[in-house]
């Protein structure tokens, strides 16, 4: 049985009145770093230092090569340009680009393929950066740092109120839910059904499914905002004054001050036997709590012990769903631990632990917790220049970055609207001199006519053409007269500057298929441009960067007016934006 840890500590003051030495933790940490990377032979080195490199996903292979050729592994280089040209080829051929590389926030699908399944020239990329078909699998895998778990019982009294019989009066609201039996990543899109029906069925163990509410769903708005802000408000209250939690690590005195939102608190609602299978999570903190039911949780750890035995299926997000069951009582996996918690009973989650769930009632629980410090995470100063750019493109802006509102500029919608500004802009200069001298003209009879009392329909036609004189065409304003947020969204659209800029028509403004010549639509097909069945397209087909292409992609995309350059620049754009939709909003 577990000895359950006190809920509130009543001397919590006191862990707010430690001192840190910056400076001795700094050295600490130099030393450490020096320690791991003393240049010692891989079958010499002592198993700590193996699990520490391994953590920091150095292989062997790797490790041998620094040796030996003095060639430092890809990981050690902070920034994309740093990297040798035959790394940046191969990290190309494997799906990354310079952004995600140097963000790392996003590791591309490939990575999460068994190695049986990658092409010939992705398993020569894969060696080029030190991998093998044993190790392959670091690449989706993140170990875990320790297997250091805690489990409390805490009071938290405002969340008691927050059970089966308080869902089940929200007759009004929808919401989604998905199925409680699956095995792998179960966050696809679910069934909308109404909250009310779905608790009434969970309650009698009628139905598998099962409602998870995490992240920024957008469901969670339609829930009554009391759940989020008291999970938030008084469940993190709870676990700061946790000394437990402090003194094994896993609360940070710095996630005190940090501001929280819809992100970090999470709902579970599920009947008896629904499940969440096995993965891990890159959270820096997470608190799982149940209010009212019995949860099964089987821990297991995600080191040297049990390397390579779980691979990641291909899904969204930073989590690693295996895809295989290991709940089965009669047949756990070596290693594994199980935990049972009840009302007001609790689990903190290591980062990267392996870990599956099992409702042994009907439950309701919810969870805290704390991303895992990646630019989500920091607060604006701790951000970099272009950090801070990348996320002012998308319409935030620093007052707006601690509470993560969700303003990013949607260019369909602004251009589609009537408040356009275009105060900004200027028009294309004329080549044809003579324009300028009839504007002069034109403008010399306007005045004389605006003194005529007579001719009312030539002032009419007078206006309109004054009308059109003031308005500017969007398509007029030369590339580089544009906002900078205004390129990336045309450039998210397919648009380069010589696209835009050329006097001919581009073949993205055609308005349906049969609108493009025949050689556009000729390119279009050869690039598999996905939408070009039906009578609409759009150019979402440039979506590989060009060392990807085949020679006849290639020759098709130059067709369309397309340069390596500004392909791979397009390619990049729309990686950010990626970036941005996942971690940043």
């Amino acid at each position: 049985g577990l000895n359950w840890a006190s809920s509130v500590q009543d001397d919590s003051s006191s862990l707010y009145d430690e001192d840190d030495d910056d400076d001795d933790d700094e050295d600490d940490e130099d030393d450490d770093k020096e320690a791991l990377y003393e240049p010692v032979p891989w079958k010499d080195m002592p198993a700590s230092q193996k699990k520490r490199l391994l953590i920091d996903g150095i292989t062997e292979t790797m490790w041998t090569r620094w040796l030996e050729e003095e060639q430092q592994p890809y990981l050690q280089y902070a920034e994309w340009e740093d990297l040798p040209l035959d790394y940046q080829h191969a990290l190309i051929l494997l799906g990354w680009t310079q952004s995600s590389f140097n963000f790392k926030v996003l590791v591309p699908s490939i990575s999460k393929l068994p190695w049986n399944e990658l092409t010939v020239s992705q398993q020569e990329a894969a060696t080029v950066l030190g991998y093998t078909s044993s190790d392959w699998v670091m690449m989706s895998v993140m170990m875990a740092e320790d297997f250091v778990y805690v489990a409390l019982a805490l009071d938290i009294p405002e969340l008691r109120r927050f059970g089966w019989e308080y869902f089940e009066t929200l007759d009004d609201v929808m919401v989604e839910v998905q199925d409680g039996a699956t095995v792998g990543d179960d966050m696809g899109e679910g069934n909308l059904v109404s909250l009310a029906s779905f608790i009434k069925l969970a309650r009698k163990g009628l139905t598998s499914m099962y409602m998870k509410y995490e992240d920024s769903n957008g469901f969670k708005k339609d829930l009554p905002s009391e759940l989020g802000v008291s999970v938030l408000t008084y469940m993190k209250e709870v676990l700061m004054n946790s000394k437990e939690l402090r003194e094994k690590g896993h609360w940070k005195k710095e996630y005190d001050s940090r501001s929280y939102t819809e992100y970090n608190w999470s709902v579970w609602i599920g009947g008896i036997n629904t499940t969440t299978s096995i993965h891990y999570d890159t959270d820096a903190f997470n608190f799982l709590y149940v209010i009212e039911g019995k949860k099964r949780i089987v821990l297991i750890p995600n080191d040297e012990r049990t390397f390579g035995n779980y691979t990641c299926i291909p899904a969204p997000g930073d989590s690693c769903w295996p895809g295989v069951d290991v709940l089965n009582p009669d047949n756990l996996p070596e290693h594994a631990v199980e935990i049972i918690l009840g009302p007001g009973e609790g689990l903190s989650t290591p980062s990267n632990v392996w870990h599956a769930v099992e409702n042994l009632e009907p439950t309701v629980a919810v969870a805290f917790r704390v991303g895992d410090g990646g630019i989500v995470d920091r607060p604006w100063p701790e951000l970099s220049e272009e950090e801070q750019e990348m996320v002012k493109l998308w319409g935030i802006q620093e007052y707006d970055w601690e509470i993560r509102t969700r303003i990013g500029r949607d260019f369909v919608a602004l251009w589609n609207s009537d408040d356009h500004d275009y105060s900004w802009t200027g028009k294309k200069e004329s080549n044809d001199d003579d324009d300028s001298d009839d504007d002069d003209d034109d403008d010399s009879d306007d005045d004389e006519e605006e003194d005529s009392d007579d001719d009312d329909e030539e002032d009419s036609d007078d206006e309109e053409e004054e009308d059109s004189d003031d308005d500017v065409e969007f398509k007029d304003i030369d590339w580089v007269l544009l906002p900078e947020g205004f390129r990336h969204e045309l450039q998210l659209l397919g648009y380069t500057k010589t696209l835009w800029d050329q006097d001919e028509p581009c073949y993205l403004e055609a308005p349906f298929w049969s609108d493009l010549s025949a050689s556009h639509q000729q390119a279009l097909e050869a690039l598999e441009c996905a939408s070009t069945i039906g009578e609409s397209y759009d150019g979402s087909c440039v979506n590989a960067m060009w060392i990807l292409l085949s020679k006849e992609k290639q020759a098709a995309a130059k067709s369309l007016g397309y340069t390596q350059e500004e392909w791979d620049a397009i390619v990049d754009i729309r990686t950010r934006r990626s970036l941005v939709k996942q971690f940043l909003l």
